[in-house]
């Protein structure tokens, strides 16, 4: 099992519970997992699968940690 599914993992067991924190903001599993698997999802639709190079520019640590996992979900 990879990142991804270790997240997927736990956001069925404890979606409530804090995954990520930055600033004012907190995460809780479950919508992290969600926004995992929407960003996996549009870069998929972007043409960008396994085994690709690609590049990735980001602003906030949770973006980029979004993006990250996403890539591991492809």
């Amino acid at each position: 099992m990879n990142l991804a599914g270790s997240l997927a993992v736990l956001a069925q067991s404890q979606p409530q519970h804090p995954a990520l924190i930055t600033g004012d903001t907190t995460i809780p599993y479950r919508d992290l997992d969600g926004l995992v698997r929407r960003t996996a999802s549009w870069l998929a639709s972007q043409g960008i699968s396994r085994g690709d190079v690609i590049g990735v520019a980001l602003d906030d640590t949770a973006t980029h940690l979004v993006t990250i996992l996403a890539l591991a979900a492809l």
